[in-house]
């Protein structure tokens, strides 16, 4: 019996000191912890360092408010924006060198916007313009000027 009770009095004594030994080197980690924490932050107040970080998150979170409205306003004007673009040259008369006339269509996300057409020619170039509804044209358009309105369409 005695056997017994000293072997348990061991037992107790050995878990003791490891658990005591286990506690100082966890205090000591978390004591490395709160210097490190201290030499990034400049302040050995706790609730200083946690202030300021919730303090910085706001101010995130506000700039982040600040971002998403700003990239929602420039969403409105890039499809309000001319963004669609074709440009054909061309010759209309055989007796001319060159393909010195030319259409030049441009469009926003929509297919709206407008056809520029100039016709050179001896005699000086001619400037026409057609504007563009949704797709279509409500005057009559050349073949190099429904070429152009095509390809305007299918970019990007």
């Amino acid at each position: 019996m005695e056997d017994t009770k000293s072997l348990l009095l061991i037992a107790y004594f050995a878990l003791t000191s490891f658990l005591i030994v286990v506690s100082f080197l966890k205090l000591n980690n978390l004591k490395k912890n709160i210097k490190e924490i201290n030499s990034i932050t400049k302040h050995t107040d706790l609730n200083t360092f946690l202030g300021e970080i919730a303090a910085s998150n706001k101010n995130i979170m506000q700039q982040q408010e600040q971002i998403q409205k700003t990239y929602s306003d420039l969403r409105i004007i890039a499809q309000k924006s001319l963004q669609k673009t074709a440009l054909i040259r061309f010759n209309p008369f055989k007796d001319t060198g060159g393909d010195q006339s030319f259409v030049l269509c441009i469009l926003d996300h929509t297919d709206t916007g407008f056809i520029v057409t100039a016709i050179h020619s001896r005699d000086g170039t001619r400037i026409y313009t057609k504007d563009i509804i949704n797709g279509t044209a409500k005057l009559s358009l050349s073949l190099e000027e429904k070429k152009a309105l095509a390809n305007a369409i299918r970019s990007q």
